[in-house]
């Protein structure tokens, strides 16, 4: 069954990314002021400085985007932000030769990386696949053990209240609201209660 859900959002994935591909080409962003930084051996990886010469949203501290000059294309990925200057990180050492270059951030690039994800999950026992599996109703949802635990807050309203209960009972669960309804005291509670269950 795990299989099959991983072919089934596989090819979703895909679809997205081939539909995103045809729409919009990658974003191109200009630096300049290139040099190399120092590299850390511990994580075996090289550090570059640059100018970039329009603000751009779309560079993201940790994204990953290539790094082109006049002879090299490298992965690289965005180690930090600080006004126009910009650090990069390389697994390859990088030739900047005049000190220009083009950031090329390929939108698709997180489809690639949940392709990679989904790909890895029938290959590791570190993923909690029976929870997702009766996230989406493949699998029942398991009763937690009863327990007591300290009186709710007068301040939590009756569906506030009714969720705490839901995830005390029962995992998975949902809670949903719109904006303003509370979720996230909702969850804190949700929390406090669990820990005192000893639970997770």
């Amino acid at each position: 069954m795990l299989q099959r859900f991983i072919d089934s959002f596989s090819r979703a994935v895909t679809g997205e990314m081939e539909s995103m591909r045809r729409r919009m080409g990658p974003y191109e962003i200009q630096v300049t002021e290139g040099m190399a930084l120092d590299q850390e051996a511990e994580q075996q990886r090289f550090l570059y400085g640059f100018r970039v010469l329009q603000p751009n949203d779309k560079l993201v501290q940790g994204g990953e985007c290539n790094l082109v000059t006049e002879t090299a294309d490298e992965l690289v990925s965005v180690v930090s932000i600080d006004g126009d200057r910009i650090v990069l990180a390389s697994m390859r050492p990088v030739d900047l030769l005049n000190g220009g270059a083009m950031l090329v951030i390929y939108p698709w690039f997180l489809y690639e990386k949940l392709l990679a994800s989904l790909r890895s999950l029938g290959e590791s026992d570190s993923f909690h696949t029976d929870t997702a599996l009766a996230l989406f109703g493949k699998q029942p949802a398991r009763r937690l053990p009863a327990g007591a635990v300290a009186d709710l807050p007068a301040s939590l309203n009756h569906s506030q209240r009714q969720a705490v209960e839901l995830c005390r009972q029962v995992t998975p669960a949902f809670v949903w609201g719109p904006p303003g309804t509370g979720k996230t005291t909702t969850l804190g509670h949700i929390i406090l209660c669990l820990l005192q269950l000893g639970q997770r």
